[in-house]
Parts: C-alpha cells; sequence; structure tokens
C-alpha cells in the first residue's frame, strides 16, 4: 500500500511517477488525499485517518516513508518496523531515527533482499 500527499486528481501522474522511480505497484492500493486536507491544513490528521482506516482492515507491520516528521504517529500506532526511505538529501538518517523510524534504508530495493 502507498499513501501520499498528493491529491486524488493526480492519480495518475502519481502512478507514472512511481513507476519511473521503479517503485512496484503490482497488487498494492494507492491511497490519496482530498482537496479538503490541504485547504484546512490537516495533513498530519488526514495521515492519521488513512492508516486509521488501514489498520482496521490490515494487521501493519511495516511501514516505509520519506517524511521524518509522520514517525511519531506510526510509533504510536503500534506499527513495530518503522523504514525511513533516505533518497531526499533535505533530511539526514538521524531526522528518521529520533522521530522513531528503527532503521533507514537509501532505496526501496533494500527492502527485497
Amino acid at each position: 500500500m502507498y499513501i501520499t500527499g498528493r491529491l486524488e486528481q493526480i492519480r495518475n501522474i502519481t502512478q507514472d511517477q512511481l513507476r519511473l522511480f521503479e517503485f512496484p505497484l503490482d497488487n498494492t492500493d494507492l491511497y490519496m488525499f482530498k482537496e479538503e486536507d490541504w485547504k484546512d491544513g490537516r495533513l498530519g490528521e488526514a495521515r492519521r485517518r488513512i492508516l486509521d482506516d488501514i489498520m482496521n482492515k490490515h494487521q501493519v507491520l511495516r511501514v516505509v516513508d520519506d517524511f521524518p516528521g509522520y514517525f511519531p504517529a506510526y510509533r504510536e500506532l503500534g506499527i513495530s518496523e518503522r523504514i525511513g526511505l533516505f533518497y531526499s538529501r533535505s533530511y539526514k538518517h538521524e531526522d528518521f531515527i529520533s522521530r522513531g523510524a528503527t532503521r533507514v534504508v537509501d532505496s526501496w530495493k533494500e527492502l527485497i533482499n
């Protein structure tokens, strides 16, 4: 499953970019934000709402995210494996770890070995 802060209106563009960056898309769900989430500045709340919905349907064992700011919520939700995806050089490995990541990888490909 993928969760993105992008809006539903650009689903096709988002899927094309995931393919471009070689993220696996077969048999995956893509959860996207609603326009009101952006307008009201409720991005953190929206992510939490999406995660709550997912966790009511599935047991979430692992989360991978490229934004360190969401890791405290993942820890609070009890997700045991919280992986920081370090492809943006805007952050440091420590930014992920200090906010609750259990480890940091430089590529999603490290997760399939």
